[in-house]
């Protein structure tokens, strides 16, 4: 009996987060009920291969597919923004899997509402192989929520490219059967954004044990100069420039008392003049206090524990996260840490207990490092507490899940927009323009959308329901 995870990456193969969690994952699934079964898709198949030796050398006991093995819909590296297309291919291949493998369920990433069309058949075709398999989504990061806090031009409007699958992620969020949250506080912020209302099964990420527990306050006593810590990529999602402004100001009035590593891969900024994010963050910086900061990219595992061990505090200053396996996984050796307040953090770390917190802008960082700069020995007052372990308990939870219909009034709009948006002919093109662009108040609220005010998508989901006449709801 198999759970299929459909995803777009598999660590260590590739980068990023939903691979380093399902790869997690398959190895608390190692001696459970369910086999855990990969189905990538937007990754090249040598990859693939690359994913199941990697699997074989290490003794995990994982069968893995890539879509273009099982489906019709072949699919390559140019379709990896193709929606539609995507979201066809991954339904057609999990059809295949369930006439070769006992499908028990399928959890699905919310990044970019890949599973709906799946999700369409299930709800919607009387005759689905799927309507009886229960499919839910883990609250990983979406990209309407993710894209606009990059400040790309995320619209809902029918001439911007993200139309599609920000319509669809929204629309996979309603017709899933249950959400798997990392918390009930990500939950919330899920629901407050979107309106979407789900049943929720709270699970904390499973997370790589880096060393001993608590083994870092044994190896490091906080003293002068301060050596600082921040993991992942350098982006401004997670909010690099707000420690690297706030690591200027420091610099004026404690020279010399404190280093800053970033330890992550560089990314490209929405910023059309840099080349790069590290090109982004590096402007702010003047010449004198370059020697402050290091952007040392993405260690090895033996490398990244050295640094970590050597650090003093580890700041996360992300604008948005759902667990941030990064700070789990330093919270569990011992590593004093900063966080922004945000929801991701809200359940799982105290402010003055287990971390201390931040408002998430750069006085407010400033204010509490020159703290810890003032008096070091700040650091000692707070006791890591790791989260409770990963329990795949879940899953037989999910699994049992009962099962209900759940077309509605959104499903209904989603439907008429994807129909006049791949129809040829330009009557029809002009209908979906018409239809979100109906008029000039509408319009301002598109551009106004486009300078990353989150609310503000939802108000135009509203507005859009009510000139089709469907149900009426409060934004």
């Amino acid at each position: 009996m198999y759970i299929v995870f459909p995803t777009f990456e598999m660590a260590p193969i590739t980068n990023g987060g939903v691979g380093q969690y399902i790869l997690s994952v398959i190895e608390n699934l190692q001696n459970f009920n369910y086999k855990p079964l990969i189905l990538a898709y937007n990754i090249t198949q040598d990859t693939v291969v690359k994913i199941r030796k990697h699997f074989s050398k290490v003794g995990l006991n994982c069968t893995i597919f890539h879509v273009n093995e099982l489906s019709q819909i072949q699919l390559s590296l140019e379709d990896i923004w193709n929606f539609e297309k995507t979201s066809l291919s991954v339904k057609s291949s999990l059809e295949t899997l369930i006439t070769k493998e006992e499908i028990v369920g399928v959890e699905w990433c919310d990044y970019a509402g890949i599973g709906f069309c799946t999700f369409r058949d299930k709800h919607c075709n009387s005759q689905s192989v799927f309507k009886n398999i229960p499919m839910w989504i883990h609250l990983h990061g979406s990209r309407e929520i993710w894209d606009l806090t990059e400040r790309y031009p995320v619209s809902l409007d029918a001439g911007n490219g993200y139309v599609l699958s920000n319509y669809a992620e929204r629309l996979s969020l309603e017709l899933a059967d249950a959400w798997k949250s990392p918390s009930q506080a990500v939950a919330d912020w899920y629901t407050s954004y979107f309106g979407i209302h789900n049943k929720v099964f709270v699970s904390p990420l499973p997370y790589r044990k880096l060393a001993e527990q608590n083994s870092h306050c044994q190896v490091v006593r906080p003293q002068l100069p301060l050596k600082i810590l921040c993991p992942g990529r350098v982006q401004y999602l997670k909010g690099v420039d707000i420690v690297v402004q706030a690591g200027v100001e420091l610099c004026k009035t404690f020279p010399n008392q404190f280093h800053i590593t970033f330890a992550g891969y560089d990314t490209p900024t929405a910023k059309v003049e840099y080349t790069s994010s590290i090109d982004e963050v590096k402007n702010f910086i003047p010449e004198e206090f370059i020697s402050h900061f290091s952007f040392a990219g993405k260690f090895s595992a033996q490398q990244y524990l050295q640094i970590a061990q050597e650090s003093h505090l580890a700041i996360f200053a992300s604008r948005v996260e759902t667990f941030c396996l990064a700070a789990h996984e330093l919270n569990w050796i011992g590593i004093p840490l900063i966080l922004a307040d945000i929801p991701a953090f809200k359940n799982h770390f105290i402010n003055n207990v287990n971390s201390y917190k931040f408002d998430g802008t750069v006085p407010g960082l400033a204010l509490l490092l020159e703290q810890i700069l003032i008096n070091p020995e700040f650091l000692t007052k707070i006791s890591p507490q790791p989260v409770e372990a990963f329990n795949p308990n879940i899953f037989n939870e999910l699994i049992a899940l009962p099962l209900s219909s759940k077309v509605n009034a959104n499903y209904t709009l989603f439907t008429r927009m994807i129909e006049s948006y791949f129809e040829p002919e330009q009557s029809n093109s002009a209908k979906i323009a018409e239809l979100i662009e109906t008029n000039s108040s509408l319009r301002a609220r598109i551009t106004a959308m486009e300078t990353s005010k989150f609310w503000q998508i939802r108000k135009l989901w509203f507005k859009v329901k009510r000139q089709l006449g469907l149900a009426q709801e409060e934004p």
